[in-house]
C-alpha cells in the first residue's frame, strides 16, 4: 500500500493529548524522508503530545480510497528509542463508523517487523500512542485482504520531464491484496494530448497471493509534448484503469521567467508538507518557470507552540524559495491567535483589537527578515461563511489594521484583500463590492474558478465600482481536470484562455494559478483536481500549457484586442525581442461551432504552435494553406503579422479535400 517512495506527507492530528496547533508540519507529521545513497525513501513521524502521553492520527485519503477490506497490516518499524505504540483504524463501507485495532508496542533502536489483525474495513490511518516529542520511522506498510479479486495499481515515481528523443520509462506496480493467486490481463495506451496517434501493447502477469510485480514500460523517441498514458487491469471478475501523464521537452528548452507587467504564480501547498516533498516541489517551480509562490499560513502559527516556532519552519521554507529566485505571497486566514478572542473559533476575527495590533506588529517584523516575501493577503474568500464568520465592519477593520500595521513597519510587503469569490451560491450578497470600496488596501483580491466569461464579468463590475484604477490581484484561477482526459484538455486550454484576458488588463499585479499539486490524496472528502501535477506526481498537460506560455510571454506586454465578425478572439502582445505574439482561439460566445478552418495566406516567417508548444497541424490543399482552430489557443508568432491579409475564415470545407 504504501513504502513512501512517491514522496509524500500525511494528513496528522492530534486525538488526545496534543495542543492548538500541533498538526502543523513543525510538529506533528508523517511523510517521505531519504535514506542512504540510493535515493530510497522510508517514512519518518513526528509526535508531540503531553509528557503524561496522547495519540495522534496519521491518514492518507490515496490509501484510504482503496475499494476493499483488510483483515491484517503489516510493516516495517524504528521506535529510535522511544518506546512507542501503534494501531490501525479501518472504516466500514457502509457506515462512517471507524474502528481501532488493538495497539502494538515497539521500542529500543533498530527495525521491528509489526503485524496488525483487523476486523475487516478499509484502512483510515494509523494511530501512535506515545508521550512527549519524538520521532520514528515506518516502512512497507502492506494490507492483507482474504478471498476474491483484490487489485490495486499504483504510479512509481520516475523523472518528472523527459528530454525528447531520450528513452523514456514508466513504471507501474501491480498488487494483489488477496490470499489467492491471480490471472491477469495488462493493456496500456500512450497518446499525444489532442491527437489521434495511440499505440497499444499489451502483456500478461500471473501474480501470487499478496504479492505485487513493477511493470517497467519503456518509450523511444518521442516527440516534445505532452502524453496521456493508460494503463488497465483485468481479471475475469474485475479491472482497474489509471490515467498517468508524461511531458516531453525540447532538449534546450528553459522556462524564463516573465520580466514583464505581470507576475506568474502558483499556489503550493508547502505548509502542509513535510521537507523532502517541498524539496521535490521546488525542482517542479523551476522548471515551470513562475515568479510567485502563494502560501497557506493560519494566522495563530505565527505566535510561539510547543517545541519548535512554526516561524521557524516557515523561515525555512521561505529561504529554499528565495535560493529557487522565488517571491511569495502569503495568505493569512483561518484563524487569529486565540488570545486575540474571549473565545476560540474557526474563521472568526479578532476581539482583542490591541493584543492583534500587536500580533502584526510581531509579525511584520519576523517578515521583514525575508527579502522575498512581497505579498500579505488577508483572509481567505472572505464572502463565504465557510471561511469567514465574523461580521462585514470586523472584516474592514482587520483588513485597515494590517494596512496600517505594514504601511509603517514594513511597507516592502503589499496587503492585498482576502480573494473575493464572484458568481457562488453561497456568497454574502454585496460583500466582494463593500470591500472594494470602503477596504483599506494595496491590491484588491479576487478569485476566478469559473468560465472565462464569468471572469470577464467579475473584473467588469470592479471597474464599475470605484473610478480610481484600483490595483488587482487574481489570487486563485483554477479548473478542475476531474481525473478524465478531456477535463485535462480543458484544465489546459482555460489555464491559457484566462492568463491571457488576466495580461490584457493592465492593473492586474499577478496570477496564480490553483494549485501546483492535486490534493484528493490529502482529504478524502474533495475532488481537489485543480493541480498542474498530478497526486502521482506526474505533470499534467496544464503544467506543459503554463509552461510554454511563461516560456513565450517573456518580457512582452499586451497592446491589442479584437474580436472578428467570424467570431475569432486575438490577443496581441509585443516586446522581449522583435516577435509579436499572437494568442487566436474561436469565442464560445460569439460562434457555437467547436472549431472551423482559417486559411493562412503569406505570412512566411511566422511560426504557428499549438498551446503546448508543438508545431500547429497545417493542411493544404490546392497551394493553400489551413489550420483548423477551435476553443484551445494557438499563437502565431513573428514579426509581420497581418491578421486582415493572412488569416480569413473559411466556413465550408470539406474535410476529405484537405491534406497534411
Amino acid at each position: 500500500m504504501e513504502d513512501f517512495e512517491d514522496i509524500c506527507t500525511w494528513r496528522a492530528e492530534s486525538l488526545s493529548g496534543g495542543r492548538e496547533a500541533d498538526w502543523f508540519p513543525a510538529v506533528i507529521s508523517l511523510g517521505s524522508y531519504p535514506i542512504g545513497d540510493d535515493g530510497g525513501y522510508v517514512g519518518k513521524g513526528l509526535y508531540s503530545v503531553r509528557n503524561s502521553g496522547g495519540r495522534v492520527l496519521y491518514k492518507r485519503a490515496k490509501l484510504e480510497r482503496l475499494q476493499f477490506d483488510f483483515y491484517g497490516v503489516s510493516l516495517r518499524v524504528n521506535a529510535l528509542g522511544k518506546p512507542i505504540r501503534i494501531a490501525v483504524r479501518t472504516r466500514k463501507d457502509s457506515t462512517n463508523l471507524v474502528n481501532l485495532s488493538a495497539f502494538r508496542e515497539v521500542d529500543g533502536m533498530g527495525w521491528r517487523d509489526v503485524f496488525i489483525e483487523l476486523e475487516g474495513g478499509r484502512f483510515a490511518g494509523l494511530v501512535i500512542e506515545c508521550k512527549g516529542s519524538g520521532e520514528f520511522l515506518i516502512d512497507d506498510l502492506i494490507g492483507i485482504g482474504v478471498g476474491g479479486d483484490r487489485i490495486g495499481v499504483s504510479i512509481r515515481k520516475s523523472s518528472f520531464m523527459f528530454w525528447e528523443k531520450s528513452d523514456i520509462r514508466k513504471t507501474f506496480r501491480v498488487s494483489n491484496y488477496s490470499d489467492l493467486g491471480i490471472n491477469l490481463d495488462v493493456r496500456i495506451a500512450i497518446t499525444p494530448v489532442g491527437r489521434d496517434a495511440e499505440v497499444t501493447e499489451n502483456r500478461t502477469l500471473i501474480l501470487g497471493p499478496h504479492s505485487s510485480e513493477d511493470l517497467v514500460f519503456i518509450y523511444a523517441d518521442l516527440s516534445a509534448g505532452p502524453y496521456f498514458l493508460e494503463l488497465e487491469v483485468s481479471s475475469l471478475k474485475s479491472s482497474v484503469s489509471v490515467l498517468d501523464y508524461l511531458l516531453v521537452s525540447r532538449s534546450d528548452a528553459v522556462a524564463v521567467r516573465s520580466a514583464g507587467p505581470i507576475l506568474f504564480g502558483v499556489q503550493c501547498l508547502a505548509t502542509w508538507e513535510v521537507g523532502s516533498e517541498t524539496d521535490e516541489h521546488l525542482a517542479w517551480l523551476r522548471y515551470l518557470g513562475v515568479d510567485l509562490v502563494r502560501l497557506i499560513c493560519s494566522g495563530h502559527w505565527f505566535e510561539p507552540t510547543r517545541r519548535e516556532r512554526p516561524q521557524a519552519f516557515l523561515g525555512r521554507l521561505f529561504n529554499k524559495l528565495e535560493s529557487a529566485g522565488l517571491d511569495v505571497s502569503v495568505l493569512y486566514t483561518t484563524r487569529v491567535p486565540s488570545w486575540t478572542r474571549y473565545t476560540r473559533g474557526h474563521g472568526m476575527p479578532p476581539e482583542r483589537w490591541g493584543g492583534f495590533k500587536a500580533h502584526l506588529k510581531r509579525l511584520s517584523s519576523y517578515l521583514s527578515l525575508y527579502s522575498n516575501v512581497k505579498y500579505l493577503e488577508v483572509w481567505n474568500e472572505p464572502n463565504l461563511a465557510y471561511f469567514y464568520r465574523g461580521t462585514y465592519e470586523a472584516y474592514i477593520e482587520m483588513l485597515s489594521l494590517f494596512h496600517r500595521v505594514f504601511d509603517s513597519e514594513n511597507s516592502e510587503v503589499k496587503i492585498v484583500s482576502g480573494g473575493i469569490v464572484g458568481a457562488h451560491e453561497n456568497a454574502i450578497p454585496a460583500f466582494g463590492e463593500r470591500i472594494f470600496v470602503d477596504g483599506n488596501f494595496d491590491l484588491f483580491g479576487y478569485h476566478s474558478h469559473g468560465s472565462l466569461s464569468a471572469l470577464k464579468r467579475d473584473i467588469d463590475s470592479f471597474h464599475h465600482e470605484r473610478k480610481a484604477k484600483t490595483r488587482l490581484a487574481n489570487t486563485e484561477s483554477g479548473l478542475r481536470s476531474l481525473g478524465t482526459k478531456d477535463g485535462a484538455i480543458r484544465q489546459a486550454r482555460d489555464l491559457v484562455r484566462k492568463l491571457v484576458y488576466t495580461m490584457s488588463e493592465e492593473n492586474v499585479e499577478f496570477f496564480i494559478w490553483f494549485t501546483l499539486q492535486d490534493f484528493w490524496d490529502f482529504d478524502l472528502n474533495s475532488d481537489d483536481s485543480f493541480g498542474l501535477v498530478s497526486v502521482f506526481n506526474s505533470p499534467k498537460p496544464s503544467f506543459a500549457s503554463y509552461r510554454n506560455l511563461i516560456c513565450l510571454m517573456s518580457g512582452k506586454s499586451f497592446y491589442e484586442y479584437s474580436i472578428t465578425d467570424s467570431g475569432l478572439s486575438v490577443y496581441r502582445f509585443s516586446g522581449g525581442g522583435p516577435d509579436e505574439l499572437w494568442v487566436v482561439w474561436l469565442d464560445e460566445d460569439r460562434d457555437t461551432r467547436n472549431s472551423a478552418l482559417l486559411e493562412i495566406k503569406g505570412g512566411e516567417g511566422v511560426r504557428l504552435e499549438d498551446m503546448f508548444g508543438r508545431d500547429a497541424p497545417v493542411l493544404s490543399r490546392e497551394g493553400s494553406r489551413f489550420i483548423r482552430i477551435g476553443r484551445a489557443p494557438f499563437y502565431m508568432i513573428g514579426d509581420r503579422i497581418e491578421l486582415e491579409s493572412s488569416v480569413g475564415l473559411l466556413s465550408e470545407l470539406e474535410n476529405s479535400d484537405l491534406r497534411n
